[in-house]
């Protein structure tokens, strides 16, 4: 008996709609809108970000960060100088959202197993972004550091005649390195629109009742 109270119920919604066509446009229309609007056009994904390099060191070790950077596909080099006082104008221009300074002796501080230091300045005027952008930063800073220094620790297991490094010949720390299982880009439309639709739905179903 419920089923068949449930199947006209349905019968009678679909009537309803045939003589209402504002209905129409608001149970189907207005929700495909929302979900195209808010799942794809609204988006937290940040990449190519306007980049430029204060490269005051111009050294092996400052290229090959430079070009760890660019090839992480969120930065896009745009300008290069090896004046700082050029840093200002580049992002009070806007033709950079992020400077990376590199000062002089960044090699050398690395050689020496001292800690070098770098300068990045963002254009915060769109705060997210620059807070996206400084992570992945960040992360491409921390990587050549960590690859950099295995690196030199071959050089000098080697030059010790240790041959080639090994777990045995030197303590390696532990490294966490975190899996996504699901959306493994991160990219924001894929948690946006399952949410955009749930939200659409329940707003939705609560109008028409």
């Amino acid at each position: 008996m419920s089923g068949l109270r449930l199947r006209r119920m349905i019968r009678k919604e679909f009537i309803q709609l045939r003589r209402d066509p504002s209905l129409v446009r608001m149970v189907f229309v207005a929700p495909i809108l929302q979900l195209l609007v808010f799942g794809y056009a609204v988006s937290f994904d940040v990449n190519k970000l306007a980049t430029a390099v204060c490269d005051v060191d111009q050294s092996a070790a400052s290229r090959a960060l430079i070009q760890r950077m660019e090839g992480s596909g969120y930065f896009s080099l745009r300008e290069r100088t090896q004046s700082p006082k050029a840093i200002r104008g580049l992002v009070e221009s806007r033709r950079a959202q992020v400077v990376l300074w590199v000062p002089r002796g960044f090699e050398r501080d690395l050689l020496a197993g001292r800690r070098p230091q770098l300068q990045a300045i963002f254009d915060a005027t769109d705060s997210n972004t620059a807070a996206v952008g400084a992570g992945y930063l960040s992360g491409v800073v921390e990587q050549f550091a960590r690859g950099y220094a295995d690196r030199r620790l071959q050089v000098v297991m080697r030059g010790l005649g240790g041959g080639v490094m090994t777990p045995e010949t030197a303590l390696r720390g532990v490294e966490l390195r975190p899996r996504v299982w699901f959306n493994p880009e991160l990219r924001s439309v894929n948690f946006m629109v399952p949410g955009v639709l749930a939200t659409i739905l329940m707003i939705v179903t609560s109008v028409m009742t």
